[in-house]
């Protein structure tokens, strides 16, 4: 536990950083409803457009960079990365056969965060409230 507690701390100085820099300069992602894709999927294509605007989605719309945030470990821990960047671009790609894919990256993405990220971290809260409002939307 304590190895991993100079990473979290390595972790929340590298994001506070690239909050101020790297990720203000970033462009949000954004993007149409595809009007050819089945009426199940241009309501998870909408879903995604609301969360993209949530307070905390920043933190999850690009792939994690371990190297970039100093956590050579993330690739041991989450097997399976995700991020909502990676949804949006498989829902416009028509990778997802049905909302039932989508609604699983989509756990995925919050999964991995909390798994990483210990409890009162704050990357954990944010996947927490994001977790909370996508299963509050999705119900």
């Amino acid at each position: 536990a304590h190895r991993k507690t100079w990473a979290w701390d390595l972790v929340s100085e590298t994001v506070q950083m690239s909050s101020r820099t790297r990720r203000s300069r970033r462009a949000p992602l954004r993007f149409e409803l595809d009007r050819e894709q089945p009426k199940a999927m241009r309501m998870c294509q909408a879903l995604l457009q609301k969360l993209l605007q949530a307070r905390h989605a920043r933190i999850f719309d690009r792939p994690v960079d371990p190297v970039a945030l100093g956590i050579p470990d993330y690739p041991q821990i989450i097997s399976r990365p995700m991020d909502m960047g990676t949804v949006h671009k498989r829902i416009t790609s028509g990778f997802y056969d049905g909302p039932y894919e989508f609604r699983d990256d989509m756990r995925l993405v919050w999964n991995n965060a909390m798994t990483y990220n210990p409890q009162g971290h704050p990357v954990h809260t944010a996947a927490r409230e994001m977790a909370q409002a996508f299963e509050g939307i999705t119900r």
